[in-house]
């Protein structure tokens, strides 16, 4: 089991935010050493950190950065010292790590530390990717399934526009579609530059049914592609059931608009 020696601020730990950092390490398999009463003030850091790194069997060092750890020139200044230290002494590949609770002035932090791995409590496999780090494997990012569209709905003099478009390849004819049975109605279709919603200018559009007789599909006789989307607006608020995509029945995507961002007004 790899071990890590955590140095941080005693203050930091009044709400137990450390046992809960120590607790979260644990978890991922790291053995955690730390000392109760690590930089105190007035006392040296060096003295309290060599402890930790100085320890053969220690695989790694961490430490927790706030303002408290960092809160003077003079505890930057051996801070930086006590760093430097243990890259002679341990050698290059030694790892050295910040663990940030919250967003810290990047003036703060020291270049051993800004240099090298850091990570923020926000992310959600913070403690996975220090046990990474001290274990010296390469992070192995979360498999995820992008979707090969973009849609948001944006919001413009109080209307709003969906805008949808392929991320790679083009959908020619672009259209879109709503359940028949559904209240909502297809107002008007325009392409336009992504990211810019727009209902002006001329398009050839064209409407019909889907083969099952389900959807109502409007089309835009444009090609949509990753630089060019699809704006649509309906004639009531987004909701329920949306199908877009290609003139062909295989190439349409099914998405329920509550999945759809909505982003804020345009300032």
């Amino acid at each position: 089991m790899a071990k890590l020696w955590l140095t941080y601020a005693w203050k930091d730990n009044e709400d137990q935010d450390v046992d809960h950092v120590v607790q979260e390490l644990r978890r991922v398999g790291l053995e955690v050493g730390f000392d109760r009463a690590h930089i105190i003030p007035g006392q040296r850091l060096w003295t309290q950190i060599d402890q930790g790194i100085s320890d053969p069997q220690t695989d790694g060092w961490a430490i927790l950065v706030t303002e408290n750890s960092l809160r003077s020139e003079p505890c930057l200044e051996e801070l930086a010292y006590a760093l430097d230290r243990a890259l002679r002494t341990r050698g290059s590949d030694f790892p050295l790590i910040g663990i940030f609770p919250a967003p810290i002035d990047r003036a703060m932090i020291p270049s051993a530390i800004a240099t090298r791995l850091y990570v923020n409590l926000r992310q959600s496999n913070w403690a996975r990717l220090v046990a990474d780090g001290v274990e010296k494997r390469r992070p192995v990012a979360a498999a995820q399934t992008v979707a090969r569209f973009v849609a948001c709905v944006h919001q413009v003099d109080g209307k709003e526009i969906l805008e949808v478009r392929p991320r790679s390849g083009r959908w020619y004819p672009g259209v879109v579609g709503v359940p028949k049975s559904g209240p909502m109605k297809v107002e008007s279709v325009m392409p336009g530059p992504s990211g810019h919603p727009t209902l002006s200018g001329m398009v050839s559009s064209g409407s019909g049914e889907s083969k099952d007789g389900q959807w109502i599909y409007t089309a835009a006789y444009h090609a949509i592609d990753a630089l060019n989307a699809l704006y649509v607006t309906f004639d009531m608020p987004l909701q329920g059931q949306l199908s877009f995509g290609g003139g062909q029945e295989g190439d349409l995507h099914f998405v329920d608009s509550a999945s759809i961002p909505r982003l804020p007004p345009a300032s």
